[in-house]
């Protein structure tokens, strides 16, 4: 379960500068609209799937709840910024 976390979370990036980071990034590759609320799409998945196994993790005192809390706040902050970006991407007129 430790290993899915590591492997998810780092799919999602430790910090908002590496969000941030996604973003840039994804709107160069991006060919369409269309295709940057898709890549935005699939973070958002990989951030809901690490902030599962972070919360599971904590379900089974696998890990100290001081030590996940901020980790798990930081995950949502993330999921937060995701979800409002894919949202004025679809209704921002080009």
């Amino acid at each position: 379960m430790k290993s899915e976390v590591g492997s998810r979370g780092s799919g999602v990036g430790g910090s908002r500068f590496a969000a941030a980071h996604f973003f840039v990034c994804a709107a160069r590759r991006a060919r369409s609209r269309a295709e940057f609320v898709a890549k935005l799409g699939i973070v958002e998945e990989e951030c809901d799937e690490t902030i599962y196994w972070m919360e599971m993790i904590q379900a089974l005192k696998l890990l100290r709840a001081n030590l996940l809390l901020p980790l798990t706040q930081e995950a949502n902050e993330l999921l937060a910024i995701i979800v409002t970006a894919i949202k004025t991407t679809k209704t921002k007129k080009p």
